[in-house]
Formats: C-alpha cells, sequence, structure tokens
C-alpha cells in the first residue's frame, strides 16, 4: 500500500463556501456525506487540487471521502 498516495491537504476548516483539497497524486473521487450518510456532493476531479463547493449546503458536520489511487481517506469538516 503506498500511504504517500492518499496524502493530501484541505482548507480552510471550518469552511463558509468553498473547500480547497490538494494533493501529490491525481484525485479520482470526492465524495462529501452529511451525518445521516447521504451523499450531498459527487465528483471526479482526476486532477491534483479540486475545489468543493458547499455553498448551499446546511450548517453542520460533514464527512469529505478524498479516493486517490486505491487508498479512500474521510475527513470531518465543518460547514459554518
Amino acid at each position: 500500500v503506498d500511504s504517500l498516495a492518499s496524502e493530501f491537504t484541505y482548507f480552510p476548516n471550518p469552511v463558509n463556501d468553498q473547500l480547497t483539497i490538494s494533493a501529490q497524486t491525481n484525485i479520482d473521487d470526492i465524495v462529501v456525506l452529511n451525518m445521516l450518510g447521504q451523499v450531498v456532493s459527487r465528483q471526479s476531479p482526476n486532477s491534483l487540487d479540486c475545489v468543493v463547493d458547499m455553498t448551499k449546503m446546511l450548517t453542520g458536520v460533514y464527512f469529505v471521502q478524498v479516493s486517490i489511487g486505491n487508498n479512500t481517506r474521510t475527513v470531518r469538516v465543518l460547514k459554518q
């Protein structure tokens, strides 16, 4: 397992409008889930940098699943 492939940074957190995700390797998929586990956003950027528009999402906690290669990591993001 290549742990470096799943390394990425995301900012800002808490987020108001847009969440920026940057990685060293192309990001395959980004899925945003709400607290109920429902998919509220999904995109396949296939690039190193990606912006997730969270403008219309309600205030609260979201889980952002970032898939790079065969690795998927989930981070917790607070929407203000």
